[in-house]
């Protein structure tokens, strides 16, 4: 019987530490990157201490997360709210791969704006790019906008996003064009940049793209892709005003704005530009006969 017993401890014991083992081994971090696991709850800093010390690596975080299709933890979001009011702007892509890096996490796909959101609510948005912070919680008092400048701004990436994922048969010409875009990530800089200017009530795009050249100052865009996203910036409402407002029927009209876009990638990204633009103003600003327009527009220009 003290065998028995013995051995009745033993298995009750043993089951209990391998329980407590295989409860360890699920809920461990695996690691996805420098000092970053993945937990059930989601991408979590591995030492909370080195990266508070490390700013860089914060956006690797929400890389990983969207590649792994979770959220960043709030462990690690609020280690990242405590400390980013310590650093400056620069801090966050001091070498070339650190912007590489950040130009990577900004191609359009699913979880993009649920990073970026993230990113806004624990303030790493606002100190990466403190152009986007001077429209937080900014109201426009007019009657067709329905958001806040912010909100309207991520909706707009929102929109980019569920569009390149999207099965709807009436969506698949537009998400076409995303899909031959050779660089869709300047197009979602200018999403993000492109109302920042209207932290002033007037003309809000010269303002956007003095802002955006600070921008792209410290990412060190030059050439081809920097004039594409100004470009982008100081006429997001041509198209729209075209396609809406003008007689697209007359085929002067159409040449005219085939003159004034010059190449087929800024036609594509103006096209999708407006589209995601025109759709977050409201749920009912876009309708499917202003989306017809814009597409006959697209085709007869291109």
């Amino acid at each position: 019987q003290r065998v028995e017993r013995l051995m009745s401890d033993y298995f009750r014991h043993a089951r209990i530490v391998a329980r407590s083992l295989d409860w360890a081994r699920k809920t461990a971090p695996v690691p996805v990157g420098a000092n970053l696991g993945q937990s059930r709850d989601g991408i979590r800093f591995l030492d909370p201490i080195q990266a508070a010390r490390d700013p860089s690596s914060w956006i690797g975080a929400f890389q990983a997360a969207v590649n792994a299709g979770t959220e960043v933890t709030e462990e690690a979001l609020s280690c990242i709210q405590q400390h980013v009011d310590r650093y400056r702007a620069d801090d966050f892509f001091p070498n070339p791969s650190d912007r590489a890096a950040l130009l990577r996490f900004l191609k359009p796909r699913p979880g993009l704006y649920a990073g970026l959101s993230q990113m806004h609510d624990c303030g790493l948005l606002g100190r990466v790019f403190p152009e986007f912070q001077a429209i937080s919680w900014r109201v426009v008092r007019d009657f067709y906008h329905k958001y806040t400048v912010d909100e309207h701004t991520l909706l707009t990436i929102r929109n980019l996003e569920r569009l390149s994922a999207t099965a709807e048969p009436y969506r698949q010409r537009f998400r076409t064009i995303l899909l031959e875009l050779a660089n869709p990530e300047l197009l979602v800089l200018a999403l993000l940049l492109h109302d920042v200017g209207k932290w002033r009530d007037d003309d809000h795009a010269s303002e956007s793209v003095r802002m955006a050249d600070e921008v792209l100052d410290r990412l060190q865009i030059i050439g081809e892709p920097r004039e594409t996203v100004l470009f982008l910036i100081k006429h997001h409402l041509r198209m729209s005003l075209v396609a809406f407002r003008r007689d697209t029927e007359d085929p002067d009209i159409v040449k005219e704005f085939a003159a004034f876009i010059g190449t087929e990638e800024r036609l594509k990204m103006l096209c999708l530009m407006t589209l995601a633009d025109v759709e977050a103003v409201s749920r009912e600003t876009l309708t499917p006969w202003k989306e017809e327009l814009l597409w006959r527009l697209y085709v007869d220009t291109y």
